[in-house]
């Protein structure tokens, strides 16, 4: 099992009108994958609520970076991360009802848990 430290960045309302845009990880043990990066930004749909004070995230901007569908991402990121604890700050505040909010939208029942930093 790994340990991975993940950052959501992410629009709109918590806990269920959430958006991911973008989904990283690195991690941490076993030691002989510890460094392995996964990054990916998303497509989401708009208009959605964005924050003050935070990037202003458009279609633009999510397609010069190369966003995917959701469903694709998440396939992606829980096949490069397999079974692990994924760790963040802030977890249980956000980035675990996001992401769990994520996977409901796009059929994924991962095998993770969750730890706050």
């Amino acid at each position: 099992m790994q340990t991975i430290c993940i950052d959501i960045e992410f629009c709109g309302e918590l806990p269920h009108h959430t958006y991911i845009w973008e989904l990283a990880g690195v991690i941490l043990s076993p030691p002989e994958r510890r460094g392995e990066v996964f990054q990916s930004c998303v497509q989401m749909p708009f208009p959605v609520k964005q924050w003050k004070g935070y990037p202003k995230v458009d279609k633009e901007f999510l397609r010069n970076q190369g966003a995917r569908p959701l469903s694709h991402v998440l396939r992606d990121f829980f096949h490069w991360a397999g079974p692990s604890v994924l760790v963040s700050h802030g977890s249980f505040r956000s980035d675990k009802l996001v992401l769990e909010t994520a996977c409901k939208r796009a059929g994924i029942r991962p095998r993770v848990w969750f730890v706050d930093s």
